[in-house]
């Protein structure tokens, strides 16, 4: 039996899955590489949900969990029968939103950066059962500030998606530029404490 499947986990089911399909498109329109096959499934929470889940278990079994849970899936008839040993890679793909820790928790950024440490050690290799975790920084609208996703944007990405873009422009234009400038503070002082964390 062939390892030729590569599980994508993904934090949601509408914008993430839409984004990586056109992307998987746009890799085959201009490069001559022959992609392996890709199933996405959605984990439908947050990091600290993760966090959580794998922290009770470390060797969480993904493909047995999503079998438990079909809404999960992305193709839960292809999927549903697979068994986990053909999974060659598994890739969890989230959002760094810090915003999805509860207020009432005191030292709310120290506690959800561990936790984000926590992550990024134990889930640190694609070919492992943990499988490798990225992290879209602050959130999946970053794939609009790659350059070369730019000019696709405006040409053939779905309008919902072009509205996420115009959605944040419009929101950095209707508060005042300290604001802005505040916040962006605060989330580079906790991506570089928790990246410099990790490389210790």
């Amino acid at each position: 039996m062939r390892n030729d499947i590569i599980l994508i986990i993904l934090e949601g089911q509408k914008t993430e899955p839409h984004l990586l399909k056109e992307l998987f498109e746009e890799i085959q329109k201009e490069t001559s590489i022959k992609l392996p096959t890709i199933a996405l499934a959605f984990w439908k929470s947050d990091l600290i949900s993760l966090y959580r889940k794998i922290k009770d278990d470390p060797f969480l079994d993904y493909i047995g969990v999503l079998q438990e849970s079909p809404r999960l899936l992305d193709n839960p008839e292809e999927l549903l029968g697979i068994q986990k040993e053909r999974i060659s890679q598994t890739f969890l793909l989230f959002d760094h939103d810090v915003q999805c820790v509860p207020s009432r928790y005191d030292n709310k950024i120290e506690r959800y950066t561990k936790n984000v440490k926590f992550l990024l050690d134990h889930c640190d290799n694609e070919t492992s059962e943990s499988g490798k975790l990225l992290i879209n920084y602050p959130m999946i609208e970053s794939f609009w500030d790659h350059p070369s996703l730019q000019t696709h944007a405006q040409s053939s990405v779905p309008t919902r998606h072009r509205r996420i873009k115009d959605t944040r422009s419009t929101f950095q234009n209707s508060i005042q530029r300290e604001v802005v400038l505040f916040v962006l503070t605060m989330h580079s002082v906790s991506a570089t404490h928790i990246f410099n964390e990790h490389e210790t």
